[in-house]
């Protein structure tokens, strides 16, 4: 792929085979990047890419995940771990939220 007639392909495979790595950076940049591409004549459509990552530490148990859950047999009977633990019950409402860009390093340059 690195000798593909297509140039898109054959970087993007340089870059994978030589470890030349996407730097990145918050999305909120994601204007600038795009026109410091535009000023490389970089295709930005192959070469900034947008992540949302969301993370929940714990899901508790709302009828539709009974595989992420976690029961506990308790003296007053079978219980969900964030009804018997005020530690996992916390951690219920944590919603992580991350967004990135990633971008070639040699935009920054």
């Amino acid at each position: 792929m690195e000798s593909s007639n297509d140039r898109v392909l054959s970087d993007l495979a340089r870059r994978v085979l030589n470890r030349d790595l996407f730097e990145y950076s918050s999305k909120a940049r994601k204007d600038e990047l795009d026109r410091k591409c535009s000023l490389r004549r970089i295709e930005s459509k192959y070469y900034l890419v947008v992540d949302h990552q969301s993370q929940a530490p714990y899901l508790p148990y709302t009828g539709n995940n009974t595989a992420q859950c976690i029961w506990m047999l308790t003296s007053e009977g079978i219980k969900e771990l964030s009804e018997v633990s005020d530690v996992v019950a916390s951690l219920s409402y944590i919603d992580e939220q991350d967004e990135r860009i990633f971008y070639p390093r040699e935009i920054e340059e």
